[in-house]
């Protein structure tokens, strides 16, 4: 048996077998071109590459390997040679794993919204809403809190009373008669702190509207946005403490009705 009877008895029995060269192609995972190469008696040198696919293509057909390996290489090629490279038996892709670009995206938005809810977070603790509830000497329940002088208005000193003189010897004094006064903030928040005859009585916000009110017969205020605090002095209303100052400090009554 020679080259050109081997290659014979490979296509017959494929025919026989009712086999195409792509069915055998991929039976065997050899390229459709080696198929066609062996069944036409080539190359003229094999090497154990192309001794192998021709086992390999005589063993899938369930010819006798070892007998036309012998006839194979005992008789002359009648083909050209083929490029061993292009001989190279197909391999099977083997790809790495593949990351859902779903799953990407929702990592990316799971960061994001962790993100901004510590933001919101943030924010809630941070900001505190500005309350101050103090307590007026008639008893009445004004706005409370630290006080906190508005940015736009320096803080007042505090400005403590004159030390009241002592009377002349022999001299009688009349009876001092206190006044009742109302602090009101119109349009805006005013800051005051109040001392009466000597004593912290108030120190704080007043929100427009709320009010303070205090009695004594010498009071000192001192004003953190006078412009926009009105006066009521014994039931009477003075109008706002200043039309053109915001921050001043005013006494009211006389040293010498101090207690």
């Amino acid at each position: 048996m020679d080259r050109q009877e081997v290659g014979r008895a490979l296509s017959e029995k494929r025919a026989m077998l009712g086999l195409s060269l792509d069915d055998v192609a991929r039976a065997t995972l050899l390229r459709k071109s080696v198929i066609e190469v062996l069944e036409a008696g080539g190359p003229a040198q094999p090497d154990g590459f192309q001794r192998s696919y021709l086992r390999r293509y005589a063993n899938f057909l369930k010819l006798n390997a070892d007998e036309i390996l012998e006839a194979f290489s005992a008789s002359p090629a009648l083909v050209p040679t083929f490029d061993a490279a292009a001989a190279n038996p197909i391999k099977p892709k083997h790809e790495g794993p593949h990351v859902s670009s779903f799953r990407k995206s929702r990592s990316v938005a799971s960061y994001v919204a962790v993100v901004v809810v510590a933001l919101m977070v943030a924010m809630v603790v941070l900001w505190r809403p500005w309350q101050v509830q103090p307590k007026s000497p008639g008893g009445a329940t004004t706005p409370s809190g630290t006080p906190s002088v508005p940015t736009e208005t320096a803080s007042p000193s505090a400005v403590e009373p004159a030390t009241p003189s002592a009377p002349a010897a022999g001299s009688e004094t009349p009876a001092p008669k206190a006044m009742t006064l109302m602090f009101t903030a119109t349009t805006q928040r005013a800051w005051l702190q109040i001392r009466a005859d000597g004593a912290l009585v108030f120190s704080g916000i007043l929100r427009p509207g709320d009010s303070t009110q205090v009695t004594g017969n010498y009071i000192v205020v001192d004003f953190g946005n006078a412009r926009y605090t009105s006066l009521t002095e014994n039931g009477v209303d003075k109008g706002v403490v200043s039309s053109d100052k915001t921050v001043l400090t005013v006494e009211y009554g006389s040293t010498s009705h101090a207690p």
